[in-house]
């Protein structure tokens, strides 16, 4: 049932937005990665809570037509989208988040699609006000997990909507 919602809510997010007939729509969802080991080290592994959540992501957004999977570098981020990359045979492409405009070249290279973004806490709602073109969300709370953005772009419109998984 709640595949159902996150695909209804795309799918009327998206149709709302699209106001001309040969207007593209690019769909982004940012996620923040799933729940992470506390390893002592930079790059730990999912918990088994985070890797029930990457299986949760994997259910809700198998059938909503994502057509690119991009990932920070790091075991957390990668770990998190891998089921549903799996899933959908989509390759996760990395991507640096540390690159001043990296948004807006997934953006560009995405124009029309349907594209899903694992990052972490200071860097997804970081995206997230770069598309909007303002600053509407701070970082995320370090033990916050399971926000989803729904970033719809079209030629004279760019909301989000926020949901939880």
């Amino acid at each position: 049932m709640k595949k159902l919602i996150i695909l209804l809510a795309i799918s009327l997010f998206t149709s709302s937005l699209y106001s001309q007939e040969n207007d593209a729509i690019t769909t982004i969802i940012l996620i923040r990665h799933a729940e992470k080991q506390s390893d002592g080290t930079n790059d730990p592994n999912l918990t088994p809570k985070g890797e029930e959540r990457a299986q949760k992501l994997k259910t809700k957004f198998e059938p909503t037509g994502i057509t690119a999977i991009y990932s920070s570098s790091f075991k957390r981020t990668i770990n998190t989208v891998l089921p549903l990359s799996e899933a959908i045979k989509v390759k996760i492409t990395v991507y640096d988040p540390s690159e001043a405009h990296f948004i807006d070249k997934i953006y560009q290279q995405n124009i029309g699609k349907t594209v899903l973004i694992s990052g972490h806490s200071n860097t997804t709602t970081k995206a997230v006000n770069q598309l909007l073109g303002k600053e509407k969300y701070k970082d995320i709370a370090h033990h916050e997990y399971g926000r989803i953005f729904i970033v719809t772009i079209t030629s004279n419109n760019r909301n989000v909507l926020e949901i939880q998984y």
